[in-house]
């Protein structure tokens, strides 16, 4: 339980090495711009080490503007996850990534991922943590920050008590940051600044890593 992975994306890449990748939420919108300038947009690494990757995500213009762009194995449609029982392609990997924590109903949204699941799919859950250390150092300072979107938080064990309540089983589990890139000098400053404590603790890492089958 106890390890961390220090850089989620590299741990995620590994998996998705000539795999059939089904990519929720993909485009990052509105960051994408940003991400693609800083070469940090996880749908364009996933394009470079995938045999094939099927992005979904509501978001029009993100959707507009990767798909413009020359990422030869890799398409995204504009649909919801609740059209997935539609879903033409079967993927060899499932990445839900920084998704989770922006829904309303993630009992319905696990449901609705099963069906594009067999029982070798690995489905990718990444979130952020709510023990991240960053969260303590605002409490202590009598402040809270959440993303303006965020309507769910997550520790490892409520993440681990939500995966089996809905029928998947965690096959691994870690705690990891995202890639430190494109930050702005407070960022950088943060991130380092706090990255030798989760190095030390890995339970006050910024993000939860779970692994999940059917």
């Amino acid at each position: 339980m106890n390890i961390l992975v220090p850089n989620r994306d590299k741990f995620i890449l590994k998996k998705c090495n000539n795999k059939k990748v089904l990519h929720i939420g993909c485009t990052d919108w509105p960051y994408t711009k940003h991400r693609l300038d800083t070469d940090n947009l996880l749908y364009a690494k996933i394009d470079a080490v995938c045999s094939e990757q099927l992005g979904l995500d509501l978001d029009e213009d993100g959707a507009q503007l990767l798909n413009e762009m020359d990422f030869s194995k890799s398409h995204i449609e504009i649909k919801d996850m609740n059209t997935m029982s539609d879903l033409d392609f079967a993927p060899e990997v499932i990445v839900f990534g920084e998704t989770l924590e922006h829904l309303l109903n993630a009992g319905v949204a696990f449901d609705n991922l099963k069906q594009a699941m067999s029982e070798d799919t690995e489905l990718i859950i990444s979130v952020p943590n709510a023990y991240y250390v960053r969260n303590f150092v605002y409490g202590l300072l009598g402040r809270e920050y959440q993303h303006p979107d965020h309507s769910l938080a997550f520790t490892y064990k409520t993440l681990k008590q939500l995966t089996g309540k809905v029928g998947l089983t965690v096959s691994e589990s870690y705690f990891s940051h995202l890639p430190p890139v494109g930050l702005n000098w407070k960022g950088k400053v943060a991130f380092w600044g706090l990255y030798p404590i989760s190095r030390m603790s890995p339970m006050l890492a910024s993000r939860l890593l779970f692994v999940c089958k059917r």
